[in-house]
């Protein structure tokens, strides 16, 4: 029907590229007309493309604002209406959201989602588009088809809205460790507010939940890939140009994380740690038992002496002790690849004469941390904690 309107090769185009292609088509009639088919066809189970999906919203928050400026209501009934989509979308969303599988495609067209608003608010394009509320329809689209969904079952409430909204978080996060260098500052500190504004009783709710990606090891929790993702931000933030409103937003998130690992940590020990052999399955060996001497470089501190003191089975994460009581988690990946593991009996070199106690006044003097992002948080004459300082060293290049 619009081959006239995009590029065809003469062997023909798959169905989602010429959707694609429509939906971002310059004349609004078409990117309308598109749009609409594209609903029905998710909504009849033909479509499950999440690149489509973050289009559709796009076009339900972006270009229907302006195209229906100049549409005339009486023109509800008549194909191609921006006042017509407009009003078939608001419908769609909460209907398609009824079922699981389409649930997760929603959440799934987050990454594309944040991509397309990338190319969107490109220098010397003008438009001003609303991340946080396209984000935040998404949550609020998944929450409420489960609960809907769960009461017309008479189930009872579960914890799958905290989900979506960690869920959407993580995505948030990997979109920004990812794209970092390619993003502009001002869309950067926008995805770290949404980060910072997220549902505290949402994150807490979803510190059980379990995903297995391509990316992490098997059953790397939602929380633990969430907080990672948030260091390594932290981290490409203070070595690029220091933004204390990002690093401010970060750091509430931060806190909050940490302080769910604190509140679990003895359970998570109890049920989840090795300490001797006997809560960890006899078929599972960890490559660097209890014990184990490891040295880390730290980018201009030096090499750093550690131990590790339990493994984690259900994250598969080795916790690390330094000599000064400051501790970390790692992966058996993250061990090799930096070289930082040593065998149990081998004597380790002493380490230069570093001064690791992070709260000297030495130490603050050489710190290019001193005076970034720590106003909100630290009274006048108060040293740096030795976590909050850990925070921003752990991350050496891989």
């Amino acid at each position: 029907v619009f081959a006239e309107e995009v590029k065809c090769s003469n062997e023909g185009i798959d169905l989602s590229s010429l959707l694609l292609s429509l939906l971002n088509h310059p004349k609004k009639g078409i990117v309308v007309i598109a749009a609409e088919a594209c609903a029905k066809l998710f909504y009849v189970g033909r479509l499950r493309d999440p690149k489509i999906l973050a289009c559709l919203i796009l076009v339900y928050f972006d270009k229907l604002a302006s195209y229906s400026d100049d549409s005339d209501a009486d023109q509800v009934n008549d194909v191609g209406s921006p006042v017509r989509l407009e009003q078939l979308l608001s419908l769609f969303f909460p209907a398609y959201s009824m079922k699981g599988e389409n649930r997760k495609v929603l959440l799934e067209s987050v990454s594309p989602l944040l991509d397309s608003v990338r190319q969107v608010i490109l220098p010397g394009n003008k438009k001003s588009v609303s991340v946080g509320k396209m984000l935040d329809y998404i949550c609020t689209s998944v929450m409420n088809g489960e609960k809907q969904e769960l009461d017309n079952l008479n189930h009872i409430e579960t914890n799958f809205e905290s989900n979506a909204t960690v869920s959407t978080m993580v995505a948030i996060s990997d979109f920004l460790v990812s794209q970092f260098s390619e993003l502009q500052h001002s869309y950067i500190r926008n995805l770290c507010k949404v980060l910072a504004s997220a549902n505290v009783d949402d994150i807490k709710k979803s510190k059980n939940h379990n995903i297995t990606t391509n990316t992490a090891s098997c059953g790397v929790s939602l929380i633990q890939r969430l907080k990672k993702n948030i260091d390594e931000i932290e981290s490409m933030i203070e070595s690029s140009y220091s933004d204390k409103v990002c690093l401010g937003s970060l750091g509430k998130l931060i806190e909050i994380l940490e302080s769910i690992d604190s509140d679990n940590e003895d359970d998570t020990d109890t049920d989840e740690s090795m300490d001797g052999g006997s809560s960890i399955d006899s078929s599972f060996d960890p490559k660097f038992p209890i014990g184990t001497k490891i040295r880390k470089f730290f980018e201009g501190y030096g090499y750093f002496e550690g131990t590790v003191i339990k493994f984690n089975k259900k994250y598969q994460l080795y916790k690390i002790e330094y000599g000064d009581g400051d501790k970390e988690e790692l992966t058996e990946e993250e061990l090799i690849a930096s070289r930082i593991a040593t065998d149990n009996e081998t004597n380790l070199e002493q380490t230069s004469a570093i001064d690791k106690s992070f709260g000297s006044d030495a130490h603050m003097e050489q710190s290019p941390l001193k005076n970034i992002g720590m106003e909100d948080s630290l009274e006048p004459d108060t040293q740096c904690s030795k976590s909050s300082i850990r925070r921003r060293l752990v991350h050496s290049p891989y």
